[in-house]
């Protein structure tokens, strides 16, 4: 249990940490799709189905890309470098 416990510790750290430019990038990308997808999903029945399958997919792309793109974080040696 102690074991679970401390990976979610890390795991907060890492979201709380400082996320690098690429990454940010990344996360945006994430949301413009995710918003598409909504937008598409949202317009109701005048769409195709095959595009309500597509927007759901975005939808998933969207979150999944941004969770996994927010938990990068910059390393101390990194930020040593950059400076």
């Amino acid at each position: 249990m102690q074991k679970i416990l401390d990976y979610f510790k890390v795991w907060k750290e890492r979201l709380g940490s400082e996320t690098p430019n690429f990454f940010k990038t990344i996360i945006r990308a994430s949301v413009l799709l995710g918003s598409v997808g909504l937008a598409l999903i949202a317009v109701g029945d005048s769409i195709p189905a095959p595009l309500k399958t597509i927007a759901g997919y975005l939808v998933a792309i969207g979150a999944v890309g941004g969770v996994i793109a927010k938990s990068a974080k910059v390393d101390t040696e990194d930020k040593k470098k950059i400076k």
